[in-house]
């Protein structure tokens, strides 16, 4: 069996070297890398997908003040018994916490209906859900920013955020089955260049690596090109960024990349 080749994107891909990148939410699964010029401008976030993990939803209210409006139809009460039931089966390995049985109340807690919505509709097309026009509503002054962890539906919501680009101070999306759509996310990156550019990218080590080393999933954000300096250039970095990268799967090592 030959090795897999080391992982190369496209060089419309490179992030700019944009100062004042901070990681929202935890060292792990669910946190995310993004700008502090956004954060510093939100005053809504839209969040797409949510499980049983609002720790990046809690993080970015906890920094910006933000409402928030979460979309995700599987979170239901069907879905709290059956976590519960796994949190109940993962006792004897040891992987259940005691606060996790605590979940569901601060769930509860958190999306109170007030400050803090969650919505049993998942983002896609407006036939299907809800679209992102109607998500993010009558805001026109790039003020929303856009959590999208979605399952590949994210690939169906790409048109809104660039119709809406008046209203988003910024962005980050989990892109799934990346190596079957490099044409398609590079599409977008240029369609959405001039409003938006690439700030950070990260593989998510959960997912395996194609044979042609492009990954199946990775996180990309992106920041507001009148937010950029005129001294922010494209970089060549080392990937993945010491302090603010961590592995998603913390058994397994983070994954380096570079660019064509």
């Amino acid at each position: 069996m030959s090795p897999t080749p080391p992982t190369i994107f496209p060089a419309s891909w490179q992030p700019r070297s944009a100062a004042g990148l901070v990681r929202v939410g935890p060292d792990e699964d669910g946190g995310y890398v993004i700008g502090a010029a956004a954060l510093a401008r939100t005053k809504r976030l839209v969040s797409g997908g949510l499980f049983d993990d609002w720790r990046f939803e809690a993080d970015f209210q906890a920094r910006t003040g933000s409402e928030i409006d979460c979309y995700d139809a599987s979170v239901t009460a069907k879905f709290w018994a059956k976590r519960y039931y796994a949190y109940a089966k993962a006792i004897p390995a040891g992987r259940t916490k005691p606060r996790d049985f605590a979940r569901y109340l601060e769930f509860k807690r958190f999306f109170d209906g007030r400050r803090n919505r969650h919505h049993r509709a998942f983002l896609t097309y407006g036939t299907w859900g809800t679209d992102l026009h109607t998500a993010i509503g009558t805001d026109a002054g790039a003020s929303t920013f856009l959590k999208i962890d979605i399952e590949v539906s994210e690939y169906r919501v790409l048109p809104d955020i660039i119709a809406r680009q008046e209203a988003v101070s910024g962005f980050v999306i989990e892109f799934h089955d990346v190596d079957l759509h490099v044409d398609r996310i590079s599409r977008f990156i240029a369609d959405a260049a001039p409003w938006f550019y690439v700030e950070h990218l990260h593989i998510n080590n959960y997912g395996p690596l194609a044979p042609n080393g492009l990954p199946t999933a990775i996180e990309m954000s992106f920041g507001r090109v009148d937010q950029l300096l005129p001294t922010d250039e494209a970089v060549v970095r080392s990937y993945p960024l010491t302090g603010l990268d961590v592995p998603n799967n913390p058994d397994a090592a983070d994954i380096a990349f570079t660019f064509a």
